[in-house]
């Protein structure tokens, strides 16, 4: 799985999980693309930042930012796994949205088995 690929493909697999969370105000969110903006593959807390567009069920959509926790640094984006980061379908937990300051958090490291 190449890098483009990957975010079309989280961006779908977000919209699953969404539709699992039990809070109503939640579960009728949805994700209509991801924008990766910055990289920041050699900190202590190695992510990346970007943007996402997040629909709330009633056609309405705003843009909200978000943060991919990776497990680990790495040297470029070429280095990374990029099938790694993408979320079994049985793996839950791994991401939190934030009505109030429209952030989600993706964290696999948070993620645990339904």
């Amino acid at each position: 799985m190449d890098q483009p690929d990957y975010w079309l493909r989280l961006e779908y697999r977000m919209c699953r999980e969404l539709a699992r969370f039990e809070d109503d105000r939640l579960c009728h969110l949805w994700c209509d693309g991801i924008v990766p903006e910055a990289f920041d593959l050699r900190g202590e807390q190695p992510r990346i930042r970007g943007r996402a567009w997040i629909g709330d069920g009633e056609g309405k959509q705003e843009q909200w930012d978000f943060t991919l926790l990776l497990d680990r640094a790495a040297a470029s984006c070429e280095d990374l796994d990029w099938s790694a980061l993408l979320p079994d379908e049985d793996l839950t937990g791994w991401l939190t949205p934030d009505l109030e300051t429209k952030t989600l958090t993706i964290a696999l490291g948070s993620a645990s088995h339904r």
